[in-house]
C-alpha cells in the first residue's frame, strides 16, 4: 500500500519519469496484479489513472509472455507513452 502512497506525497508528476512508471509496471507484473480491485483490496483509495491505465494494459498481455524482459520492456514503453496522453494532476 505504501508504494500507492508516493505519486500523492511527491506529487503525480512523478509517474512521468520512465524509471518511476518502470518501477510500477515491474511491482504489478511481478505480484501478479492484474486489475484495480486486488490493489484496492490493500489500498482502499482510487488509484492514480495512469496507474489504473497501466494495470488494464497488463490484462491484456498473457503472464507468461510479460515475464520475457525484453517483450516486457517494449509493452511497458509502449504503455507509457500512450499514459502521457493522461493528466497527471487531479
Amino acid at each position: 500500500p505504501e508504494n500507492h502512497l508516493l505519486p500523492d506525497t511527491l506529487g503525480a508528476d512523478i509517474l512521468r519519469n520512465v524509471f518511476v512508471y518502470d518501477y510500477y509496471w515491474r511491482m504489478y507484473r511481478n505480484l501478479g496484479i492484474r486489475s484495480r480491485e486486488e490493489v484496492q483490496q490493500y489500498h482502499p483509495v482510487p488509484l492514480h489513472p495512469v496507474l489504473e491505465q497501466m494495470i488494464r494494459f497488463q490484462q491484456g498481455i498473457p503472464p507468461k509472455l510479460l515475464r520475457k524482459g525484453p517483450v516486457s520492456k517494449l509493452f511497458m514503453l509502449t504503455s507509457y507513452m500512450r499514459s502521457l496522453s493522461i493528466p497527471v494532476k487531479a
